[in-house]
């Protein structure tokens, strides 16, 4: 089950219209509460480890950078840092900030 956080953001989401918003959430089901803890701890690793996301995507390649720029590979996320996505056939790279970080023992969000 959801916490707090996490059903908030989705609410927040769910009052704008698909071009103000962009959420993305999953859930799973597990029987046993120990498997669901394990999961739930290497998605958490997962999420702050910016260049893991590379593995996952596909085409889109993810880095990270603190602040003045410099790349911060192997480093955890942290508030402040940036992320840049690029897609090789856009021609130009993204850039997002990392506004917050919510990390509790049920739930974590990264805010962007």
């Amino acid at each position: 089950m959801m916490a707090g956080k996490i059903e908030n953001l989705l609410a927040q989401a769910n009052q704008k219209t698909a071009e103000a918003s962009s959420v993305t959430s999953a859930s799973r089901v597990f029987q046993i509460a120990a498997e669901a803890e394990k999961v739930f701890h290497k998605l958490k690793e997962k999420l702050f480890d910016i260049e893991r996301w590379n593995a996952e995507s596909g085409i889109t390649g993810f880095s990270l950078y603190d602040a003045e720029g410099a790349a911060q590979a192997g480093k955890r996320a942290a508030v402040g840092d940036f992320i840049k996505a690029v897609l090789p056939a856009s021609g130009k790279d993204d850039w997002v900030k990392i506004t917050e970080i919510f990390d509790a023992p049920e739930e974590s969000v990264l805010t962007v």
